[in-house]
């Protein structure tokens, strides 16, 4: 159900939803593990074990229902957003964004950092799943929580630009979205190791280059950008994790459509190479 169109009834109660309605005692902000249970989440990705992933979050879902922490519930729902959208389930991405925002309105959390970063999951998943113009509507709900707290973390603002930037490309909305990308790659100069994030911005510039000048497009209109991710990329300071792995698979179509097909190669055989390391590690 889209937020937009919620009754009053459909997320109230006459009960306090945060107290046990037993004692009418508060329930304390959250009762999960949220540090294990994201770092056991990624685990299970990063090894492709995704039905193991899949179980993991359902059992702390149920879990903080049982216990009535609806914080810790509100929490897990995004963490599910991410997840199903990234393994390209659409009626559970949006079944858990759909929940989020009831929740998060029970909580009555909608202008706090917290909601901010519903808003930018609420927004890719729309985007992924070919509802941009939606997905804009979310990104906006955040920017306005992020621009309004001198204590929004930058890292988050850079991720809200570049996503916002993505839908505004989907939108043909050209001009815009490289204006956000410049400010998504502003932000992220501010945050330590984020070399990965900026290269996979300066590669999004690059399609949107592309798409804006159609058939007139020549390789010096996108070359910087793509030369510029590669640097990033092969920067000695950047952290060759599972995220890293992650995005050198993600990122090499890209070089190879560009002509940087031995890079994408290498890319792509770094990526397995890494992710089987990482996992022998764990066995």
């Amino acid at each position: 159900m889209d937020r937009a169109h919620l009754e009053k009834e459909d997320y109230t109660d006459e009960a306090c939803l945060l107290c046990d309605p037993a004692t009418g005692r508060r329930y304390a902000s959250s009762s999960l593990p949220m540090g294990r249970i994201t770092e056991k989440l990624d685990d299970y990705v990063n090894r492709g074990e995704f039905s193991a992933a899949a179980r993991h979050l359902d059992y702390w879902l149920s879990e903080a229902r049982y216990n009535g922490d609806k914080r810790g519930e509100f929490s897990i729902l995004n963490e599910m957003m991410g997840f199903w959208r990234k393994q390209g389930n659409s009626e559970k991405a949006f079944g858990s964004l759909e929940e989020a925002l009831i929740v998060m309105r029970r909580l009555d959390m909608e202008d706090s950092l917290s909601a901010a970063t519903c808003y930018v999951n609420c927004g890719t998943v729309c985007t992924a799943f070919g509802q941009p113009e939606r997905a804009l509507g979310y990104f906006e709900k955040a920017k306005a929580i992020y621009e309004g707290h001198s204590s929004a973390d930058s890292s988050y603002l850079g991720g809200l630009y570049n996503n916002m930037a993505l839908a505004m490309t989907d939108c043909g909305r050209y001009v815009d979205a490289m204006e956000s990308f410049g400010r998504a790659l502003e932000a992220m100069e501010k945050v330590p190791s984020s070399q990965v994030q900026r290269a996979v911005t300066l590669m999004n510039m690059a399609d949107c280059v592309a798409l804006m000048k159609g058939e007139d497009v020549s390789f010096s209109d996108i070359q910087g950008y793509v030369r510029g991710a590669m640097e990033l990329m092969e920067d000695p300071q950047t952290v060759r994790d599972g995220y890293y792995a992650w995005e050198c698979a993600r990122l090499a179509p890209g070089f190879d459509y560009y002509g940087f097909g031995e890079y994408a190669s290498e890319l792509s055989a770094r990526s397995e190479t890494i992710l089987k390391g990482e996992n022998s590690e764990g066995t």
